[in-house]
């Protein structure tokens, strides 16, 4: 059945996203033509209004694209499993943790659609050649490649821990009966304060770990150059946190739409 509700789910939304997808490559296409343009006239005013104006667009309906994403993922949430559409959702032969899970599972899709798009945009729009064997190398076979690899996935964890962060703060306010509204956003100040203590212990934590074997950390805190080590346990300190914090929200949110949601 969960298969079912992804299905669903990418349904409920495919025009909408592949619209945007399809706005921001046309948007690239234009780019590269009043590019193509620029170069073959010189840089006379229109050309250069045109060129600047394509290229203004692409960037703001790339950026357009994942906001728009997120916005409707996260409304969809609320408005499907907590306000009256509820009442059809939790009636349906499925289990609570698989409708979270489905609204958890498909807007990740639709962002790395939006990376790929967004990739293709860029590359179009300033008219350079994109190689997907030269990405691959890049983060599978340099030098580099465990701190590239370790950056996306962190990359990855702070998106599904904004999403975990908004569903938990949605089924919190949904235990009140009259300001479901205010309080979600009194859950999200308390929740972004928490996250910011553990994040602060965290990387008092990693400079306890890396500073271990340095005589004077005072000398080392007023250098301009970081400690060997630091900046990777600092990111590994902060990816266990948030780790740890979308086990826990995602485990709230499906308690409340198990056990306590409140539809009225």
């Amino acid at each position: 059945m969960l298969g079912k509700l992804i299905k669903w789910e990418f349904r409920a939304n495919a025009g909408l996203f592949f619209g945007m997808y399809f706005f921001a490559l046309i948007c690239a296409a234009l780019s590269n033509i009043a590019g193509a343009i620029r170069e073959k006239t010189g840089n006379g005013t229109i050309s250069i209004f045109f060129s600047s104006t394509c290229m203004i667009m692409t960037l703001l309906a790339i950026v357009a694209m994942f906001a728009v994403i997120v916005i409707v993922s996260v409304t969809r949430y609320y408005d499907n499993l907590v306000k009256d559409q509820g009442y059809l959702m939790h009636t349906i032969p499925v289990k609570p943790w698989q409708l979270h899970i489905t609204k958890l599972i498909v807007p990740m899709v639709w962002l790395a659609g939006a990376v790929l798009v967004a990739l293709l945009s860029v590359t179009a729009a300033t008219r350079t050649m994109f190689s997907f064997s030269e990405i691959f190398d890049t983060i599978f076979r340099s030098e580099d490649s465990s701190k590239i690899i370790g950056l996306i996935g962190y990359m990855i964890v702070a998106v599904i821990s904004g999403f975990s962060i908004f569903y938990v703060c949605i089924n919190l306010g949904s235990l009140s009966a009259t300001s479901k509204g205010l309080m979600g956003f009194v859950s999200y100040i308390v929740i972004y304060f928490i996250n910011q203590a553990l994040n602060l212990v965290a990387m008092v934590v990693a400079m306890l770990i890396v500073f271990s074997g340095e005589a004077d950390v005072w000398a080392v805190l007023n250098s301009d150059v970081p400690p060997n080590g630091f900046i990777e346990a600092t990111f590994v300190a902060a990816g266990i946190v948030s780790v740890i914090c979308i086990v826990v929200y995602n485990l709230i949110s499906m308690y409340i739409l198990k056990n306590k949601v409140n539809l009225e």
